[in-house]
């Protein structure tokens, strides 16, 4: 395998190059570096797609097809083997340390492949599971210019799908954009199965990582950089995971940003102008205070070639300045008062006291985000709760940062900025690239939670300003809702059908649920979209809960459609492949019956798996006045009567019913529904001794709810 040993790991920094300002590759959040060889400028140029790489660090490389790239491990190099432990770091040389001894994993890839279902990561996928087409491995530098589909098609000038009917091997390749540029994709991950120390087969791939390549670009690369300390830029993807369409891109600067322009096609001259302005021989950067206030359109070209047009954004407002935040945890000031006095008292107080302390992990964070690693932490919405409560500038005792500074770096810096390599994967029983965002749905969709929560009560009162110069900015306004608006996009998915592989339901069917994974996710999604009410992208979709109509298409949907449409519509219309052939209605005939039973597991029920998707979920319809849910709210009542059953039986202590007191449902948008269940918690108290607690104790909910028990548990609302 080749050693790669200059690997680019700071925030852009510059390459080998004529063009030293140029910014270079950069390599984080994932075990998998990309180098591409030769001169940055020359034979490749990168156009960075957000001004700090440590917290984002996805790029667009212009290549040209003789230049030679690799891959190689680096010091986030992880494995995935358990349940409990997410990952863990064994960087470039493996568990023992020694370079190239087999134990550092086994880097796989694949070229393009939207829409193609049935892949594998490994050849080792579980006892039943057998893949039909494993991922080749990586072995010596790759080239566009030789590289081959496993048909021996070249890659190089394949776009659009591959002929023949839909199944395992239809799929679509590259994608040529408005202006003739080819754009691919390489995606690697770590085969990790002969690493596997338990019998997790979805745990046996780790560091997936996609790279987004322009192959012989017939166009300019732009690369923004940033020459003072406050300055800022964040540009729009160009493609979204899975979907194979190429969008026009809007880059959002700040003053101080310098637009880059290269030609690694030719020895022409670029010219550019901005709106209709004269045409400019391009000669150096383009300084951002040089554009016009607002939105204005750059047009650059290779002279000879075809015009690209680019919409700059210089200065933009926040896109959430027209919407009422916070919204989704208390009706009005006066519920957040009555919050903020029950803080005061038992059976809060102490619980309070200690998410002002550990639960806030601020050490943790400290300690890892903003520094490129893998890792992260979901307690945004507990330090952005704190800071609501305490104030915008209070901080723990001996803490250098306040809780609403420790939010937004939460906000900033988590899993959505790793990407979802797998999401179309049998989740069962293939290797998943990324368990971070497609383990168990229950699982994976807290930081989502957590994200979606705290962005809506800190973008209330913690928007950067002479008050707040700490606060956040409105490019990260944009980045943030964007980083929301892909977790929506990439779980629509799951209702939707596709056109390559082996689809099970080819004609549109709501009854067709999916599982408790899938239907976790969805929860999140739908509260993100509820986060951020106005947004509308032509890349990730539109939220419509301002009354706007969706107008852009493959977003997943080729029919456009609304979040409001998806989340809120009993019957909303399905159509055809691909459009979106699954309503969301699990909870209403899905994984809840018509008399409230639970159609799996009934432990599965409990608060820290499917439990709180249902109750965070249930809480915002009702908060914002959208929906309810019939059979759950049957199945709430059960749970906290104790008459809730599993319809799954796969042990003796699956069957008959069980308590499980809904802490989150005591509060007046459910009435009656939560009086058993304040009555049963009210009887915990005092506490038991330590030996004598369960999970159903009030001191143990409250504990697992963290900030959520202290918004939603109102054990007053009588």
């Amino acid at each position: 395998m080749l050693c790669l040993t200059t690997m680019v790991m700071s925030v852009y920094a510059a390459g080998a190059s004529s063009q030293p300002s140029l910014p270079g590759l950069a390599n984080h959040h994932s075990g998998i570096s990309l180098k591409v060889n030769g001169s940055n400028g020359e034979d490749y140029c990168v156009e960075p797609l957000y001004y700090d790489a440590l917290i984002d660090d996805r790029s667009v490389i212009y290549i040209r097809p003789a230049t030679t790239f690799g891959f190689a491990h680096n010091e986030h190099n992880t494995y995935h083997n358990t349940t409990i432990a997410p990952f863990k770091r064994i960087g470039p040389n493996g568990l023992d340390a020694t370079p190239n001894s087999g134990d550092e994993g086994l880097i796989r890839y694949k070229v393009d492949r939207d829409q193609q279902l049935g892949l594998a990561w490994s050849s080792k996928t579980g006892k039943t599971h057998k893949p039909k087409f494993v991922l080749p491995a990586y072995a010596a530098p790759l080239s566009f210019k030789t590289l081959t589909f496993d048909d021996r098609t070249r890659v190089l000038g394949a776009v659009g799908p591959t002929r023949g009917p839909a199944g395992p091997q239809r799929y679509y390749r590259g994608q040529r954009d408005a202006f003739g540029d080819e754009h691919h994709t390489i995606t690697v991950a770590d085969d990790d199965a002969w690493l596997a120390e338990t019998y997790y087969s979805h745990k046996w791939a780790s560091d997936g990582k996609v790279f987004h390549f322009v192959v012989a670009p017939r166009t300019p690369c732009l690369s923004p950089t940033v020459s003072t300390s406050e300055a800022q830029f964040y540009t729009t993807p160009a493609k979204t995971y899975f979907l194979p369409f190429i969008h026009p891109q809007t880059t959002y600067v700040t003053d101080g940003v310098d637009l880059h322009l290269t030609n690694i096609t030719n020895d022409g001259s670029i010219l550019y102008r901005v709106d209709d302005g004269p045409v400019v021989k391009y000669s150096g950067p383009i300084g951002s205070e040089s554009l016009p206030a607002g939105r204005s359109v750059l047009e650059y070209y290779i002279e000879g070639g075809p015009h690209k047009k680019r919409t700059i954004v210089r200065n933009p407002p926040f896109p959430s300045a027209g919407e009422k935040h916070p919204s989704l945890l208390w009706k009005d000031d006066a519920e957040f008062a009555a919050i903020r006095k029950r803080l005061t008292r038992e059976p809060y107080k102490a619980a309070y006291a200690m998410l002002r302390g550990r639960w806030a992990a601020q050490g943790k964070a400290d300690a890892i985000l903003g520094r490129g690693h893998r890792d992260w932490v979901a307690a945004a919405l507990t330090n952005a709760f704190i800071a609501r409560i305490e104030g915008v500038a209070h901080k723990a005792p001996g803490a250098k940062a306040s809780y609403a500074a420790h939010a937004r770096k939460m906000l900033l810096d988590n899993k959505l900025n790793i990407d979802p390599v797998g999401f179309e994967m049998n989740h069962n029983f293939d290797p998943m690239p990324t368990p971070e965002w497609n383990t168990f749905g229950y699982y994976s969709v807290n930081p989502v939670f957590d994200a979606a929560f705290a962005y809506d009560l800190l973008i209330s009162f913690y928007k950067r300003s002479p008050k707040n110069p700490g606060g956040i900015t409105p490019i990260e306004d944009i980045k943030i809702r964007d980083q929301l608006a892909r977790w929506i996009c990439v779980n629509l998915q799951d209702l939707r059908g596709f056109e390559g592989g082996p689809v099970k339901n080819q004609k549109p069917d709501p009854s067709a649920q999916k599982g408790m994974w899938d239907m976790a996710r969805l929860c999140g999604a739908a509260v993100a979209a509820m986060a951020m009410p106005t947004y509308d992208t032509p890349y990730y979709g539109t939220a419509g809960f301002d009354g706007k109509k969706a107008t852009h298409p493959n977003t997943p949907f080729r029919t456009p459609i609304t979040w409001r449409d998806i989340f809120v519509r009993v019957k909303v219309p399905l159509s055809a492949t691909p459009g979106m052939r699954r309503r969301f209605n699990h909870l209403d005939g899905g994984l809840v019956t018509r008399d409230g039973q639970f159609r799996d597991r009934r432990g599965y029920y409990s608060y820290h798996l499917m439990g709180h998707c249902f109750q965070l979920l249930a809480n915002v319809m009702k908060l914002r006045g959208y929906r309810t849910y019939p059979y759950l709210e049957r199945s709430f009542a059960r749970a906290n009567e104790g008459t809730l059953e599993g319809l799954k039986i796969n042990h003796p202590d699956d069957r008959g019913g069980r308590q499980y007191p809904q802490l989150l449902l005591v509060n007046p948008r459910f009435g009656g529904i939560s009086a058993p269940a304040l009555k049963y918690l009210r009887s915990q108290l005092p506490k038991l001794p330590t030996g004598q607690r369960n999970k159903a104790h009030f001191d143990f909910q409250m504990y697992l709810t963290k900030p959520y028990g202290f918004i939603f548990f109102q054990d007053d609302w009588e």
